[in-house]
């Protein structure tokens, strides 16, 4: 196994998070020019802001273990995989949160720490500070048709914006596919096992529309 180097770092983005009211998720990116199978991380939380919930495995092949520490208020995460974990644009994990403002700022999170089968790597905060409060969340809206679906949906939203697909087990299957205004934005679910499935949409006027979709 080759040593991890300054190729190998693991990425936490706020621009690329998942607002659903006072609930925030914060995708964990590797990127590495070898093969992983570990990742550890810690970080500094700031409690007055942040309540930590959950991780979303977003392999479906980890086990893990997330503790917040309240001596030291440092959220702790290890974990390991038989089969590689993804590098590059897929999202590994998402640390989910509840926001206790209308606000995530940067610097609720410090003194990040991580590591890359047992190495130390480096490790970023990306993104700025989040406005929550602004995001305005629909559940009423039916934008996917049809709805019981077999093998495809097609998604109509009147404004651009990223389509995330999640199974009953709150597992990302589609990740930020781009949506464009109109009703022609094919989804292809061809490959997916039966079941109740959620499809969000996060629009470029900020707004979250969710819906439930049942695949036959």
């Amino acid at each position: 196994m080759e040593d991890i180097d300054s190729l190998d770092k693991v990425i936490f983005d706020l621009d690329k998070m998942v607002i659903i009211g006072q609930i925030i998720e914060i995708p964990v990116y590797i990127y590495s020019d070898d093969m992983i199978n570990t990742l550890d991380f810690s970080m500094s939380i700031n409690v007055e802001n942040l309540e930590f919930e959950s991780i979303i495995d977003h392999t479906g092949e980890m086990q893990y273990a997330a503790y917040l520490n309240p001596n030291d208020l440092k959220l702790r995460f290890t974990s390991n995989s038989f089969s590689p974990y993804p590098v590059g644009d897929f999202k590994v994990i998402s640390i989910r949160f509840k926001v206790l403002s209308s606000v995530v700022h940067s610097t609720d999170f410090e003194m990040i720490v991580a590591y890359l089968n047992g190495d130390a790597s480096s490790a970023t905060m990306e993104g700025t500070d989040v406005m929550v409060a602004s995001h305005e969340i629909i559940t009423t809206e039916t934008f996917v048709h049809p709805n019981p679906a077999h093998d495809v949906i097609y998604v109509n939203t009147g404004n651009y914006g990223k389509l995330d697909i999640y199974d009953m087990d709150g597992k990302s299957v589609i990740d930020s596919q781009v949506i464009e205004p109109g009703d022609s934005n094919l989804v292809d679910l061809h490959w997916l096992p039966k079941g109740t499935y959620t499809v969000r949409i996060v629009t470029q006027d900020h707004k979250i529309k969710i819906q439930k979709v049942v695949l036959l």
